[in-house]
This record gives structure tokens, sequence and C-alpha cells, in this order.
């Protein structure tokens, strides 16, 4: 959207130079509105409508206004703001309990978590609204002190005239003004007060403690906008923030599966298909994230004009949140809008829809601002503005006008006097001068999930070059042990013709004959790493719009969660921090190298909440770093985001030395959640690399379940006593009785009728000296199992079978080969391909030690420490009966499923009691 496009979203139809700031946006919140007002102030500069000396008449006090007055007073303009309350923001300005975010509605988007407003005047940070304000009006009064802003306060009877393509404006006191530039900034007023109504920013009794009775206080939310939503989600939760809810879902291992449904679901739909939809996401991770923070004691009831309780009316993250409320059964969807609401001795008395009349304890009623202020005090403003708001109505496109578009546009709102350079200021204007290329901001940030999953994003904010030219930037990711997904670029990229391009990386072919440990190991060096280029839809230049881009990567089994995970994850040479030294403690780390000039890199990481420490910042700088060959950054056109092999500055190598942190480096915790950390530094030196480092707990559960883990130690040992006498040919005596049980179970009802069909059944157990996940029985196709298998192993947490074997929750994991032309799925799958394995399907369930259910286990218990084994079913027909499990309604198979291996782990564990290990 170019400027002359954008202000005709704002501009007052027959009325030359007249803007209403965000009166019809669907959605709205006080960072969206100061967004459109400095994109509005800058497409007005561009069209050299405000220019120096333009007299500007800002109307309205609040954030929009404000924001206004601030952008078009450093243009030269000279400002006068109209208020008709007695102080500025006076909305937000006494309200101590609506926490106020810059980005949390655009969730799942990146940056969404950013908890700083990123605005280039009048910027905040993530506050209660009171506080918000304070932020805000200290540096509105420092900019007062630069600029001349005339602010008149309670000002009554505003008159906007027309006479031919004249403008004037007057007011009470004062003489009219011919033809200014005046923007509307007045926002869209307080709902009605009533006796069961105030407005949004009325503070109120939600959050505090209920005095406890022999019944639930009922209570009734009218309305299905994002006011609503939010005032029933803190009823239904404890002390609820969104950040801190976005913490708990991020860290859920099915996150990833709902926001890839969320992403196919068009947001522009139907209210009945979004609501169809929302009805169909799999969301019981999510519920149980939620467990723990659930509101008691009362009954919440919730109504609106019609049964979409999940249309387009509210933003994506509140009606996730309150889906997953509904299914939880936290509150009660009544159908019909509520009317005839009347205060009576035993309540509220309220007709919802056909119904007859119930009663409440309390009422709250958010239907929105009735009129709108515009309509209220600029009527003739209003009817000229039909066609303007039919626009705004009709449109079922994304919001262009709340993207900031500024930079874009090269229009500066920096005002401050110049200050002295500091030390870094110096050292980064040097490297700017020598690089020619600069971000004006990267942020790293990870979000780490209860599986040890991860996704990872990096932000590249005003990308811009000097002399030179550049084409792409590229990027590689590599873990230890993890495996990497293809990395995806966010939607507005994409939608600009950004590309990902993956390197070919070329896997060396091990020597020697294939087996199974080269094979693997060969798979496992493929998928830890990926790497390629992120093009851009046109060469950036020195006279080219800054460039902005998101680019998103998963990670599986990246990172361990606890001292006993960390050490069955890697060897004692693997345990390295940046600079090639082991950690006396189980630490893991997230770590950024600074390999262009960026003004600012912030990373940021949030924790499961079984993970308590304090995440700490970590500072190393590379030897050389004064001295970095300039094409070793930027080569061929191409901007490294890392350092390429040549530098011999990779991470863990012993080129590193450890730095103490300086005034530039900012650690803190972000909300409350106490989930979410971030570090930031200000012109971080190129050469340098920072790191947030966590200390893993060492859990050592209670005694049922210390129990229950020694003894599935021994079990695991006898196992593998086990497994060596069958590799020598012998039968399996008793247990391979029960093995051959379960697999004539399975045969009879998922063997298909394919005479090619290789159908097979494995027993596995874990390894703990050398941390393999190693077959322990196995049949194919009623016979016994090829050499091979007995060969078979994973490292601990890999493939389907590792994954499976790892996780907390005790459900069956299952994989599907991709059909030709299917949909894509974003992130790598658990399964591993192996020579001789090629699965169509293949399932793993976990064999849980038989008391575990009953030992009282906390969630930071890791459950694979008494988890026996993995038993697998696959087959590589593509008419596999087990092809059934993908089925909507087959949660009655898995049940079946689950017992039939539940009640071979129960039998199996009272063979492995009476043998002792002799085989």
């Amino acid at each position: 959207m170019n400027p002359k496009e954008l202000l005709e979203w704002f501009r007052v139809p027959k009325y030359n130079d007249v803007y209403a700031l965000g009166s019809f946006a669907k959605r709205v919140t006080l960072y969206s509105q100061q967004v459109r007002a400095l994109n509005l102030v800058a497409a007005l500069v561009k069209e050299r409508i405000i220019c120096a000396g333009r007299e500007v008449v800002v109307i309205g006090g609040g954030a929009a206004g404000l924001t206004a007055a601030a952008g078009a007073a450093c243009h030269g303009a000279r400002i006068i703001l109209l208020e008709e309350l007695y102080g500025l923001m006076e909305s937000q300005r006494n309200n101590r309990q609506r926490w106020i975010h810059p980005h949390i509605y655009d969730w799942p988007a990146p940056g969404s978590k950013d908890e700083e407003a990123d605005l280039p005047i009048l910027g905040w940070n993530a506050a209660y609204a009171e506080q918000v304000v304070n932020q805000i009006e200290r540096k509105w009064d420092d900019l007062c002190l630069y600029y001349p802003i005339n602010i008149q306060l309670g000002v009554k009877g505003i008159k906007i005239t027309r006479n031919g393509t004249d403008i004037s404006i007057k007011w009470k006191g004062s003489i009219a003004l011919k033809n200014p530039v005046i923007i509307l900034a007045i926002g869209f007023g307080l709902e009605p007060k009533t006796q069961y109504q105030d407005s949004y920013w009325t503070e109120d009794d939600i959050d505090g403690g209920f005095r406890k009775s022999s019944r639930k206080q009922k209570w009734l939310i009218s309305g299905f906008g994002d006011g609503a939503l939010t005032d029933l989600m803190r009823l239904c939760i404890t002390h609820f923030r969104h950040g801190k809810i976005v913490d708990v879902f991020r860290t859920e291992s099915g996150i990833v599966e709902v926001e890839e449904q969320l992403k196919r679901m068009p947001q522009s739909s139907s209210p009945a298909l979004l609501t169809e939809g929302f009805r169909q996401l799999r969301l019981d991770s999510l519920i149980q994230g939620l467990q723990d923070i659930k509101r008691e004691g009362l009954e919440v009831s919730i109504a609106g004009p019609d049964p979409f309780l999940y249309g387009p009316k509210a933003s994506v993250l509140n009606r996730l949140i309150v889906r997953v409320l509904e299914k939880m059964k936290r509150f009660k969807l009544l159908k019909g809008p509520t009317k005839d609401i009347i205060r009576s001795k035993k309540g509220y008395r309220v007709r919802v829809g056909k119904t007859k009349p119930r009663y409440f304890d309390r009422v709250i009623v958010r239907h929105g601002p009735k009129p709108c202020s515009l309509e209220e005090s600029f009527r003739p403003i209003w009817t000229a503005c039909t066609p303007l708001k039919s626009k705004w109505d009709n449109n079922r496109q994304p919001d262009k006008t709340q993207v900031p578009a500024w930079e874009g546009w090269m229009v500066s709102f920096t005002g401050s006097e110049p200050t002295p350079a500091s030390p870094s200021e110096a050292a980064f204007r040097k490297a700017l001068s020598r690089f020619k290329v600069r971000a004006s901001k990267l942020v790293v940030s990870k979000e780490l999930r209860n599986d040890g999953s991860s996704t990872m994003t990096y932000e590249i904010k005003g990308l811009s070059v000097g002399s030179r030219q550049l084409s792409g930037m590229r990027f590689c990711f590599e873990s230890t042990f993890g495996q990497y997904g293809t990395p995806e670029l966010d939607q507005a990229a994409r939608n600009a013709g950004f590309q990902w391009k993956e390197d070919q990386m070329q896997t060396p072919t091990p020597a020697g004959p294939v087996n199974f440990k080269s094979a693997i190991l060969a798979t496992r060096e493929r998928m830890r790493r990926v790497a390629g280029t992120v093009l851009f839809p046109k060469p950036l230049k020195n006279s080219s719009n800054p460039v902005n881009f998101a680019l998103t990567v998963r990670v599986l089994n990246g990172d361990a969660l606890s001292n006993w995970e960390f050490e069955q994850l890697y060897s004692p040479k693997e345990r390295l921090h940046v600079d090639h030294k082991s950690s006396r403690n189980a630490t893991e780390y997230m770590a950024r190298i600074v390999w262009f000039p960026v003004d600012r890199l912030k990373l940021r990481i949030t924790l499961p909440r079984r993970i308590p420490g304090s995440p700490y910042s970590s500072v190393f700088m590379a030897n050389g770093a004064d001295s970095i060959p300039v094409q070793q950054v930027v080569h061929k056109g191409i901007v490294q985001n890392n350092p390429p092999p040549e530098s011999g500055l990779r991470l863990g190598s012993s080129n590193w030395k450890r730095q103490p942190a300086n005034d530039s480096v900012q650690s803190r915790q972000l909300n409350s959640s106490g989930q979410t950390w971030e570090l930031s530094v200000s012109t971080p030196p190129v050469g340098s690399c920072f790191s947030l480092d966590w200390p893993l707990p060492n859990i050592t559960g209670n005694t049922a379940s210390r129990n229950n883990e020694a003894e599935t130690a021994k079990f695991r040992h006898q196992m593998l006593k086990y497994r060596a006498s069958r590799m020598k040919g012998r039968t399996g005596g008793e247990i391979g009785n029960l093995f051959k049980g379960l697999y004539w179970k399975f045969h009879s009802k998922y063997k298909s009728i394919d005479p090619q069909e290789q159908f097979a059944l494995s027993l596995l157990t874990y390894d703990e000296g050398d941390r393999h996940l190693k077959v322990i029985d196995g049949a194919l196709n009623n016979g016994e199992p090829p050499f091979y298998v007995w060969e078979f192993w994973l490292p601990y947490g890999s493939g389907l079978s590792g994954a499976c074997f790892k996780q907390q929750e005790s459900f069956p994991l299952i994989y599907f080969a991709p059909e030709s032309g299917g949909d894509h799925k974003f992130g790598p799958e658990p399964y591993l391909p192996l020579p001789n394995l090629k699965h169509r399907v293949l399932l793993a369930v976990p064999l849980d030690h038989p008391d575990y259910a009953n030992a009282g286990n906390s969630t930071s218990f890791e459950t694979a420490r008494q988890r026996l084994g993995v038993i697998d079913i696959g087959s590589d027909s593509k008419t596999s009966k087990l092809g059934q499990l993908r089925r909507p309604n087959s949660e009655g198979d898995f049940k079946e499923i689950n017992k039939w291996c539940q009640d071979f782990c129960r039998d199996l564990c009272a063979a492995l009691r009476a043998h002792h290990g002799k085989w």
C-alpha cells in the first residue's frame, strides 16, 4: 500500500484535508491506533500535505491523537491538540487492572510476544494501563519541551464547516481557523453506563477473590467481541494475562498442530465456518496446560447475538483460549441475545434468546460503544463518511493500515538533538563503514516445549545497505543432537515475494558396508543441520526501502529438560559451551553470533514450567573480531547471518573467549508467568556472541516414582539379557510367547491381504549404558525378524520410537508416509527413514511401569525413567489396514491398541519378576 492508497482509508469525502483516524477499524488496540497515526502522518508528509509551518489540528487526546500530533510536530507542523476532557489519555489513566500488550493480539505471528511497542516516538512496553500511560506521557512531555505544541483541554463546541473547497474549524472561545489539516482521533466512545455495564477501562472486582459461599456465584457475559471474551477469561482463569497463557500454550507439545490448523483456517470466513473450525481443533495438550490455573467457585455463562462464538469479532488468540475453556467446561454458552435485564432481590433477571428469564448474581455487557463518537459529535462529517464506513465494513482483506509503513516511505520521526557517541556506538559506526550493511533490529526467539522440541524465529527488521547491493541473506542452523525441519518465511514476506532456497548439502557416504550404525549416524548428521538463503524479491540497494522478514524453523529433540535428560542426550565431549569449555552443572543455552552490524540484538527464550531456574546471560568475543574479512560477512551479494566455515568461528570452537557483560547488555523477565526471558544488547560488536543459559533441574521424584524407576532399571537389564539370548538363536520362552500373543492380535485385525506387505511388530527397550533404544524381540509376517533387525538401535529421543519413549504423555505416536501432492507439513517428522525400513504406516506405543499411574508423579518427573520400552507396529503397504487409524473416528481403535499393549506390559513385568534374568 502506497501513501496515496493509505490516505483513501482515512480521508473524509468532500472535506479537504480532514481525516478520520481509525474510526471504522474492525479491531482496535492502543498500539494499532498509534501505528495508524504514524502511517497517516507519514503518508501526509510524503504527499506534502503536512510540511514545515502547516497548521495541523488534532482532535482527541488519546494515544492515537498524541501520536499523530507528535509525528506531525517532528516535521515542523504547527500543532493544536484539542481534548474535551481535562487530561490526556483519561480512559486508561486510572486503570490498574487491564494489561496492555502491543502485539499479543497478532499471535501466532512472529513478534507477537515482543513486549516493546517499537515505535519511533511515544513507544512503550507492556504493562497495566496506568503504567503504559505514564510511559507515553513522559515521552510526550519531553517532546512538548522540544516542539511548540498548543494543548487545549476541556474544549467544548468544536465545529468543522465546509464552504466549497474551504474548511474551517472553531470551538468555544476560539476564532475560526481556515484550511488546516484536521485529524479526528476521537476514538469510538465509551459504553453507556448502566447498573450492569461500565466502560472497558473502568476498574472492577473481577480479578479479586470472592467470598466462599454455599453456592457458586452466577455470572453472565453478554457479547462475543474481544472485550467480552477477555472478561470471560478473567473469570475462568486465575490471575489472567494474555502473555501468561501464550507462554503456557507455547510450551505444550500439541501447539504446533494447533497453529497449523489455525493457519489453514481463513479468518475471513463466515462466522459459522470459523466456529465449526475452532470446534474441530485438537486441544488435549492445551487443556492440560490450563488445569493448574483454572478458577473455581464461579458459574460463568456467555451469550451473544448469534450461535457463532468463534466468529471474526475477536482475535485468534482470544477465541483459542475460550475454546480451550469451553472444552474444559469452564463456562456455559447460552443461545440468543440478552434482553430485559432487570435488577431484583434475587439478582439480575435476564431473558436470553427465547427462553424463560434466568437469574444471575452479576451481569457484564460488552456490546461496544453506541453511538460512535464521530456520529455523536460531528454529525455532518459522519454523514459524509458513509462511503468510507462502507469501505471498511466490506473489506475482507488484512487491514494494512495497522502495519508499520513509515520506514518504507523513508519518513523520519526522530526529533531529538544528537548525542555524543559512546565507545560501543563508535565501534558500531566503524563496522558500518567497513561492511556497508545494517539492520535496525535482530530478534531471535526460542520457545521450548515440554517434550524437548522447540520453535526458533529470526526476525530481521530494517535491513539496509550502503554502496553495495544485496540479493539475499544466508542462514545456517545447527544442533548438537536435534532434528531440523524446513525453515518457513512469515506470511507477509511470502506475499512480498521473498523465497527460501535451501543449500544442496552433501552428506558423507560412510566407508565400508552399509549397516544400521553408519546409516543412523549419517541420517543424524544430515538432519541436525539445515542451511539456505532468503532471497529478496529484488536487489536491495542504497535507494531501496528497508527490508523486514521473519524466518521460523522447528527442531525436534534439540534440548534436554532436566539433568537426567542432559546425560542421555549428550556424551561428555558434547557438553560444551560456546568457548569449548564444559560447564560444571547441566546447562542448556541459546547463543547468537553477531555477524553483521545491528542496532539492537534481542534473544528471547520461553521455557516450560518444569524448568524453574532463571536464565542468565553469557558474553563471548572471537579472537581477531576486529579484523574479520568483509567477504566473510558479505559475499557475492549475500549477507551472511552466521560465520562461514572458513572463519573458524563456529559455536563451540576454541576461538571464543568469555567476556564480562557491560552496560549495553540487559536481561529481564518479560511477564508475570515467569517463563519468558529476554536479553537485549545495543550496538553489539561484529564478532561477538551472546547467549541465554538456563540450569537444568535435578528431579528426584517421590518415593513411589523412585521405586518404580529402580524396578524398571532391573526390568530393562533383564530384557537386554533376553535380547542377547535371542540373538544367539534361542527361543523366547514365556516372554516370547507373550510377544507372539500380542503380535497375533495386531495381525488378525490389521494385516492386509496384500501378499507383498511387510507387517512387523517390535519390542524395544532402553539401554542407559550407551544411551540407545534397542530391539528386544520382533516378528515379521508371522515369522522371525530378519537378521538386520537385531542391529537396529536409536539414540535417546530419536526416531518415532525414540520420541515415543522420551515423551511425557503416555499415548501412541503415529507416522503416515506423505502422499504425493498432499498437504505440506511444516516441521520435521520424528520418523527417520533408514535402510530396509520404509514404512507407509508406523505406530509407536509406550509401555509404562504398571504402577506408574498410581505413583502420584508430578508433571516434572521424567516419564522415560520408569518406561519399560516401546511397541512398534509397522507396514510398508499402501493398502495397510493400519491406515484406518488416520480416520477422525478412530479413537476406539487407539483405546483398544493401548489396552492390548498395557495388558502385555503387565504380563511382561510379571514374567520378568518370576524369571530373575535366567534365560
